[in-house]
């Protein structure tokens, strides 16, 4: 989402020179790995040219100023304080503990394997391993303290909180600076809650980050740019559904490419924990038309021609309009 500036952010950075790989802050500590940082690093590394492309391809929009990114990116290991507050109201051995979810409903399900094999399903074998009733019901006992530290653990909901968390969590695109920063740390925190790896996770918040970046300074043939007061007066359900749709396009044509790996699924199960503001791009995409796409370039290019603050529904108005006159019917 877009932001305010941060002093944190190496103000000269275009790529990833902010290196926190060694400055996990005491509060994280046993909470997020170097492992899971590097994973991070090298996701965003990897990934980023490659989605300014698809991004530069899909709105017409150029985010390079004479040969030089206009948009900066960087790691951060600053924690948003609307998701500092969120984590400190959760204990760290719960945290932990609820990290921990899928290893102890894996060890469940292959301790009811057993049972079912060492009691019933292999005649004989509790005879030779001289097992007593004793044993049996001392491994039951064990299985039902599993599955109680189970249904526990599903009743704490972390990442239903994020919903009342009208920003962007796992990264931000500052306006004044024209920089991203990728927070690392709630990428790794969140990511096996959301049930989607850290890898995925980064390559959404890259996108829409990225997309943010390209909607606010990319230039069209023309040289037009946004006038950046009146864009950051728009409606925050515009601001973040052009972002939004950006990343869902993006993310199934991925996915399409790599259909065992679905990056799309990871962008429709982040949406599930999203706000309302990060809905409004649903209604685009309803419109199921092969010429969506276009019809939103249009009204990007009219909107800066405009110089003037959007609203949601005046910009969907734009779209409806240029939907028509693609289709021939104005």
């Amino acid at each position: 989402m877009p932001n305010v500036p941060n002093n944190s952010i190496d103000q000269n950075c275009r790529v990833l020179t902010h290196d926190p790989a060694a400055q996990i802050p005491p509060a994280y500590e046993g909470l997020v790995t170097n492992a899971q940082f590097l994973a991070i690093k090298e996701t965003v590394s990897n990934y980023s040219k490659l989605f300014r492309m698809r991004l530069r391809a899909k709105t017409g929009l150029e985010s390079n100023l004479e040969g030089r990114a206009a948009v900066g990116l960087s790691l951060s290991n600053d924690v948003p304080p609307s998701l500092e507050d969120l984590i400190q109201k959760i204990t760290h051995p719960v945290l932990r503990l609820k990290r921990l979810q899928p290893a102890i409903q894996a060890t469940l399900l292959e301790s009811v394997r057993y049972e079912e094999l060492l009691f019933d399903g292999i005649p004989g074998a509790g005879e030779i391993l001289k097992l007593t009733d004793g044993d049996a019901r001392t491994f039951h006992d064990y299985i039902e303290q599993l599955r109680r530290i189970t249904h526990i653990l599903g009743e704490i909901c972390l990442v239903e909180k994020l919903k009342e968390i009208d920003e962007d969590c796992f990264g931000a695109y500052f306006i004044d600076t024209r920089k991203i920063s990728i927070y690392w740390i709630p990428i790794a925190i969140f990511a096996q809650s959301i049930g989607i790896s850290i890898e995925h996770l980064t390559k959404v918040t890259l996108i829409h980050e990225l997309a943010h970046g390209f909607t606010h300074v990319g230039r069209d043939i023309n040289g037009k740019f946004w006038d950046t007061r009146a864009f950051t007066k728009s409606e925050p359900m515009l601001i973040e559904g052009l972002a939004q749709y950006y990343t869902a396009v993006l993310t199934k044509e991925m996915s399409n490419i790599d259909e065992q790996n679905s990056l799309h699924d990871a962008y429709k199960m982040l949406l599930k924990h999203q706000p309302p503001n990060y809905h409004g791009h649903v209604a685009w995409l309803e419109f199921d038309d092969k010429l969506i796409g276009e019809a939103i370039r249009f009204a990007l290019l009219e909107a800066r021609q405009r110089d003037v603050p959007f609203s949601y529904d005046n910009f969907t108005d734009l779209i409806v309009g240029n939907l028509k006159r693609l289709r021939g019917n104005a």
